[in-house]
């Protein structure tokens, strides 16, 4: 028999997907980032960890701002039992100024609000901060490594830092010739066809 929980869980991650991809979002190169992310959270203050996997969406606003968001799950066992059942799961919105860039790494600054349920609480809500750090290969994938600050009200895990490493696949390639121009600070060379 399902519990409170989960009849709120699934409308509640429908609802807010749905007002997500609802939203009008202005890109330079308008593109779409999956990924997913298994990491570690440490609750300072009760000194246990949590296993933690992180799936997410983000689109590139512009080359310098970002928006998505993750859909985390955690437990103290997720790892060696791979139980899901009790995890705790949230979801978390952000945006995300660009603090250092280069050619193909940037430094983000990632603030947003968590909506979640917790087997023990019930809905749980809060705020995120954290810091990512980006590699950006020729063909648009990325590598980042992302520490993450959840302070979650209603939970017994108030106050996590996390740490998560993954990479984000672009959704569409895009045109080349537009990329290069997106991620290069040099003028494009034109080569006059023979």
């Amino acid at each position: 028999m399902p519990t409170s929980s989960d009849m709120i869980r699934k409308p509640l991650l429908m609802v807010l997907f749905a007002l997500l991809c609802s939203l009008p979002m202005y890109a330079g190169i308008n593109d779409w980032y999956v990924h997913v992310a298994p990491g570690y959270f440490v609750n300072p203050l009760q000194r246990h960890t949590l296993g933690s996997v992180k799936f997410g969406l983000e689109k590139q606003l512009s080359r310098s701002t970002c928006a998505g968001f993750d859909i985390y799950a955690r437990s103290n066992n997720l790892f060696t039992q791979a139980d899901f059942r009790s995890a705790e799961y949230s979801i978390a919105g952000y945006w995300k100024p660009n603090v250092l860039m280069s050619k193909n790494q940037d430094l983000y600054l990632a603030l947003g609000g968590n909506l979640g349920t917790s087997s023990s609480a019930g809905i749980t809500f809060g705020l995120n901060l954290g810091i990512e750090y980006d590699v950006t290969l020729s063909n648009g994938t990325k590598f980042f490594i992302a520490q993450d600050n959840l302070l979650v009200f209603r939970s017994p895990d108030r106050l996590i830092c996390g740490l998560s490493a993954g990479v984000k696949i672009p959704r569409g390639l895009g045109d080349v010739y537009k990329r290069q121009l997106f991620y290069s600070s040099a003028p494009p060379v034109l080569y006059p066809q023979e």
